[in-house]
């Protein structure tokens, strides 16, 4: 733990114990512990000679607060960018609608210039409507 790494003067003394060494009361058991160490035993001095291990200093683990920080950072940042794809998902969905109101809006207002400018005129757009007047001219 690297944050116990400080405390040098810790009243505590190891302890050089041997487990191998530690026997079973039970004789079985006893013996398929020792055939297991041999077994341990020959795997490692196979391992040590097929392959030479370059011994590093071990990378020191950062602080479980640090951690904590990063996963909160990281929660953080994928909730706003969820909370903008939705605003993006929104807007492209409202976009449609709200553009066929403009255009609906706009063609009303032209609508509304033409009235007021052909009354200008003196022109009755009554005149010009399909369903009140007659094109047979009946």
């Amino acid at each position: 733990m690297p944050e116990l790494r400080q405390f040098k003067s810790i009243d505590f003394t190891p302890v050089d114990v041997d487990v191998t060494k530690i026997k079973f009361k039970d004789k079985t058991r006893e013996k398929q512990r020792q055939s297991s160490l041999a077994k341990r035993k020959m795997a490692e001095e196979q391992e040590k000679d097929t392959v030479k291990v370059v011994k590093r200093k071990p990378v020191a683990e950062a602080w479980s607060e640090q951690k904590a920080r990063k996963e909160r950072r990281g929660e953080r940042r994928d909730k706003k960018e969820k909370k903008r794809n939705a605003i993006k998902a929104a807007k492209t969905t409202a976009l449609p609608e709200s553009e066929s109101e403009e255009d609906d809006l706009d063609d009303d207002y032209r609508a509304l210039k033409k009235e007021k400018k052909g009354k200008r005129m003196g022109i009755d757009i009554k005149m010009f409507d399909p369903e009140d007047s007659d094109i047979d001219g009946e």
